[in-house]
């Protein structure tokens, strides 16, 4: 009889199992190590896709400090176009016929008379290539480029834009794109000069405290000093009471050119003066701004600009210009602004605080552009403006549209808020 081993038996029937064991096991090392290979292949493409989509957002942002500098004027026109004798403004840059060279014609405004667009894909993809060095070389697919384009707001419809809307579009590589849109504030906020010296009355019943200088060596006028023809009143007001207290003032004065006041209604005036919010709300906008451009200053100061460097000054406090001393620009003070002996400013002047302007000393004084005065304080009404120009000397006002265009034009446009859309 042959004998069987029964462990033996056990034994052989075990190797099929063993098998297929390894076998499962190593189907699912496989599995892991393709999914491994999978993940790095992803977390590889997507980082190389962020990366894109980054340069394509810097891209973006290039742009809308490239329009932005062209707007402030800082960029020059390009040819055929005469860099010395063409100059950006709102009105300009939103049309396309003179935003555009000629041979642009896409019809959308979009700088290109200032801005170095050299890739063209037909009519409307046109690019300002940000690499390689040599902009002739700009690859779609491996370069980074960038597009914009200028518009008004929605229900602009004055002649001269006042705010504008600045969009543009980054390109990275592999086809990444980002879109940036923000709004750009002009400084000239809508002011068209109505008076050479628009005081803004109460909304109560006070009465603005005026008082004419009495000598005759002053000049009083609201004939344009720039060759425009325009003719404006001297003193503008905004109350039928303070009308007749000016007139009664200047009556017998010589020295005030017709037409000497004027009963200014809403529609003469800038929006900014329509109500004390208003008028905080351009303050708050005039300060950010002078701040940015460290021309912020929380109490008097010598650096209010020359007549060949107009700048922007904004003071938080009392001011004086003088004695001896030139100004010129657009030049803020929230307290009370002092006009010492001889001193010459040229630009524009805004009293918006205190309201409070005094001629004091001696000598001759002259504001060569025009000058805003309101008494206004966050939460109240409008108070009784100040205008006292007796001092020991005088006071002379000349409406000047030249100079009042280079005082806002000092401040330059101010990017108020950007988005990604």
């Amino acid at each position: 009889m042959e004998y069987q081993n029964p462990a033996a038996d056990e034994k052989k029937s075990e190797k099929g199992a063993a098998l297929i064991t390894v076998l499962l096991m190593s189907t699912m090392l496989l599995a892991v190590g393709g999914v491994l290979i999978i993940s790095s292949t992803t977390t590889a493409t997507t980082a190389i896709d962020s990366t894109a989509e980054m340069q394509a957002y810097y891209a973006a942002e290039s742009g809308l400090q490239a329009a932005t500098t062209a707007l402030r004027g800082n960029t020059t026109a390009r040819p055929p176009l005469d860099p010395a004798t063409t100059k950006i403004n709102f009105a300009k840059a939103v049309d396309a016929a003179t935003s555009n060279l000629a041979s642009d014609t896409s019809g959308s405004a979009r700088l290109s008379a200032w801005l170095p667009y050299s890739y063209a894909n037909g009519a409307s993809d046109w690019r300002v290539p940000l690499t390689p060095a040599d902009p002739t070389a700009y690859n779609p697919q491996a370069d980074i480029a960038y597009s914009v384009s200028i518009a008004r707001l929605p229900g602009d419809t004055t002649t001269v834009p006042i705010r504008l809307l600045i969009r543009s579009r980054g390109y990275g590589p592999k086809g990444a794109i980002k879109q940036l849109e923000a709004v750009v504030m002009d400084p000239a906020f809508d002011f068209r000069v109505p008076a050479s010296v628009l005081l803004r009355g109460a909304t109560n019943n006070l009465l603005a405290n005026f008082v004419l200088g009495p000598s005759n060596a002053k000049t009083l006028t609201g004939h344009d000093n720039a060759p425009t023809g325009t003719i404006v009143s001297v003193f503008g007001v905004t109350k039928e009471e303070d009308q007749i207290l000016v007139d009664s003032a200047i009556s017998s004065d010589g020295t005030v050119a017709s037409p000497k006041t004027q009963l200014l209604t809403a529609s003469d005036l800038p929006w900014w003066l329509n109500s004390p919010a208003d008028t905080v709300s351009l303050l708050d906008e005039l300060q950010s701004m002078a701040e940015d451009r460290s021309r912020y200053f929380a109490a008097t100061t010598t650096d209010v600009g020359t007549a060949t460097n107009p700048k922007f000054t904004f003071i938080n406090g009392n001011a004086s210009i003088g004695p001896n001393a030139d100004g010129a620009g657009l030049l803020v003070v929230k307290g009370t602004l002092t006009l010492n002996g001889n001193f010459n400013f040229f630009g524009l002047i805004l009293v918006l605080g205190n309201g409070n302007v005094q001629r004091t000393g001696g000598g001759s004084g002259l504001v060569k552009g025009a000058m805003v005065v309101a008494n206004v304080t966050s939460g109240q009404p409008f108070l009784a403006p100040t205008y006292d120009s007796t001092g020991g000397g005088n006071l002379s006002v000349i409406y000047d549209s030249d100079w009042v265009r280079k005082a806002l034009d000092s401040g330059g446009p101010r990017i108020v808020n950007v988005r990604e859309f």
